[in-house]
């Protein structure tokens, strides 16, 4: 059964609260979230926060192995990848890792495989989530050993499973209740991965969780762009909080949350 929303609302407030000091300059009412897309439209990708137990590479550095403490959010599917978020939301540095995605080629043993206490991945691309000179370009070279810096400083990974899934820290600026549904607002600023994703399914699911604790909840919803007065609370507060930091949101966001799921870093 789903934790009641009084509860759900209760956790989002004590995130504002005790996020409010992260990255200052975008204002003090936001909440990190890590928002999961996927290319194939009404399918959100899977979800879960995952104990980091570890980051290596092949001999000959042809593969990047990432140790989560529990098993996947899902089995991987035909057509689907994993995706790891290995980031300090403190200040949204850090890489994301992809494995190939899975199909009659490609089983998933070269995906992930079991390993003591967990699962191990096996990564074959790496992208930057920190503004930097390999963010402008999908053909990134980075090396292995400044995630595996990153990652030293790392307690969790994020984790998503499905179609050319995909994996991007954002804040929410601003939550409402609709009829009894949570409804939640974010912003964009630059052409990503997470806006070609959303061009093909508008299925998304953000992750919010307790660093400490790695508890939380996954909201699963359909993400709509707004614009003008089409929603002038929300569009009040994305924009309030981009100001602050000198920028401008390219496009802002509404998600119309239709479940959310209590995770753990075993769920």
């Amino acid at each position: 059964m789903p934790a009641p929303l009084s509860e759900v609302l209760e956790f989002l407030e004590e995130r504002r609260v005790k996020e409010a000091e992260v990255l200052p300059q975008f204002g003090s009412t936001k909440v990190v979230s890590y928002l999961g897309t996927t290319a194939e439209p009404g399918q959100p990708a899977a979800m879960g926060v995952r104990r980091l137990a570890g980051v290596g590479a092949d001999p000959d550095e042809t593969a990047l192995h990432v140790v989560i403490g529990a098993a996947l959010p899902r089995v991987p599917g035909r057509g689907d990848r994993v995706a790891l978020s290995l980031t300090q939301a403190s200040w949204f540095k850090g890489y994301q890792v992809k494995t190939f995605a899975a199909g009659r080629n490609m089983p998933e043993q070269r995906l992930f495989g079991p390993r003591e206490g967990g699962t191990v991945l096996y990564g074959q691309h790496v992208y930057t989530v920190h503004p930097g000179p390999a963010t402008a370009s999908f053909f990134e070279q980075i090396p292995y050993a400044d995630v595996a810096e990153v990652a030293r400083e790392l307690a969790f990974a994020v984790v998503a499973v499905g179609h050319a899934a995909n994996i991007a820290p954002r804040f929410i600026y601003h939550h409402e209740v609709r009829d009894g549904r949570l409804v939640l607002f974010q912003g964009d600023v630059f052409m990503n991965k997470t806006f070609l994703n959303l061009q093909q399914s508008k299925a998304t699911t953000h992750l919010i969780f307790d660093p400490a604790s790695l508890e939380g909840f996954t909201f699963t919803g359909t993400a709509r762009e707004i614009s003008g007065d089409d929603e002038p609370e929300g569009m009040r507060h994305v924009l309030a909080g981009f100001t602050s930091a000198g920028m401008k949101p390219n496009r802002i966001y509404c998600v119309d949350v239709e479940r959310w799921v209590s995770v753990d870093a075993r769920s």
